[in-house]
């Protein structure tokens, strides 16, 4: 029988009854366990849907294997719009699915023992954006970071160019190898994702595209764009010419992987500049996205089922508070992570450092103020190697009564 977290979310010591203390993580070789046992997997918290948040779900799984008692995330990689329909429809998940003995490995479990429902679907776009009508009353959608979506092509294909228009992209990804663009002319080596992608959803807004009529090979995630651009691993398909490839990605992807591949500054409709994700294309602040020059770009979604009064389950109650950086008031869930750091480091966006919004997919941009502590300063030392770049105004602080009038002490930084 799987351990789940039980009671009430600010239950006292739930988390502290199901199981022993430092369960192992181990598994005979060649052997894939079952994702329901409990004694492996203590506490579990079920995930689908978005491939580009893996990152996100690794970082904060190997935190989460130090606590004492442990908790497990376990996450089934379905896409986007798969994870928002199958918590709506409470699908059984099956297959294998994937756990984090630590930041840098992964490895499967099998969920067809048990064929557990998700706690958490995760999408990068709006459940509506998916096509499949309104979002059911008994779902709830809880937003979390911003996540861009960026233009890439082989780090080899030195004959890419810098840059890529919408309308450029428009043709490449309309019309396939007939949109005559340069050298993103083999249709083969145009890389998409498929319809049901959140990452492809996000770009079709960019470009005015729709998302079911992409040309180019689809791949099944993330990691097999990845794989098919670098042509390394289990490639979609063999491209002969390097300098002939392009896909798209999500930037916590990209930057995990920034020595095989190569981000490309967009220019998007009635933009009059292509501008990168980042400030420029060597760092990682992300400063386009979050002052709204770069424009491909969405919010990670978090479904869960909920009630009546829009309370999800303790376990997505959990996670989410997690990942929105709230803080529970038992301390048998509290995190061992700062969730902003934690976030920042995994190459998303906590909203505390966007200062502009959007309320739909590709929808008009408008300024953004945190209506809790902004986390600017946290974000850019992150992101920096762990000192805000010179020239920011990111005095340190302990409280604010060390902060200059007007400004007030936020994760550490005055604001």
């Amino acid at each position: 029988m799987k351990a789940r977290l039980t009671g009430a979310l600010l239950g006292v010591g739930a988390l502290g009854l199901l199981v022993a203390p430092n369960a192992a993580f181990a598994q005979d070789a060649g052997a894939t366990p079952s994702c329901g046992d409990a004694t492996m997997f203590p506490n579990p918290i079920y995930l689908t849907g978005s491939t580009a948040f893996q990152p996100v779900i690794q970082a904060m799984a190997a935190q989460l294997n130090n606590r004492t008692t442990k908790i497990t995330l376990i996450y089934l990689g379905s896409g986007s719009c798969a994870g928002a329909s199958a918590v709506a429809a409470q699908t059984a998940l099956t297959g294998n699915a994937l756990y984090f003995p630590n930041a840098t490995t992964t490895a499967n479990c099998s969920l067809d023992a048990t064929s557990p429902k998700a706690d958490v679907g995760i999408s990068d776009v709006f459940y509506e954006t998916c096509g499949v009508g309104t979002r059911p009353a008994g779902v709830g959608d809880f937003p979390g970071p911003a996540q861009a979506m960026l233009f890439v092509v082989p780090s080899q294909a030195t004959n890419a160019p810098t840059t890529i228009t919408a309308e450029e992209a428009q043709n490449v990804w309309g019309c396939g190898a007939r949109g005559m663009v340069s050298p993103w002319t083999v249709e083969t080596a145009i890389q998409q994702r498929n319809s049901g992608s959140g990452t492809q959803n996000v770009v079709a807004r960019a470009i005015n595209v729709l998302a079911s009529s992409f040309h180019g090979t689809m791949n099944a995630g993330g990691g097999n764009m990845i794989a098919t651009l670098t042509q390394t691993g289990t490639p979609s398909i063999v491209i002969a010419d390097l300098n002939t490839a392009v896909g798209f990605l999500a930037a916590d992807a990209y930057d995990a992987n920034r020595s095989t591949l190569k981000s490309l500054a967009f220019r998007g409709l009635e933009q009059t500049q292509a501008y990168y994700a980042d400030s420029s294309a060597t760092t990682f602040d992300k400063r386009n996205v979050r002052d709204g020059h770069y424009v491909s770009w969405g919010y990670e979604h978090f479904l869960a089922r909920v009630d009546s009064s829009g309370v999800p389950s303790p376990q997505a109650q959990t996670f989410i508070n997690w990942v929105q950086g709230i803080s529970p008031t038992d301390p048998a869930f509290a995190p061992n992570f700062d969730p902003v750091q934690l976030m920042s480091g995994a190459h998303v966006i906590p909203t505390c450092a966007m200062k502009v919004q959007r309320k739909s997919d590709g929808g008009f941009l408008s300024p953004y103020t945190p209506s809790a502590e902004p986390c600017n300063c946290l974000f850019e030392a992150t992101v920096n190697g762990g000192t805000p770049p010179a020239g920011l105004d990111c005095a340190t602080c302990t409280d604010s009564t060390t902060c200059n009038a007007g400004k007030q002490c936020h994760h550490g930084y005055c604001e």
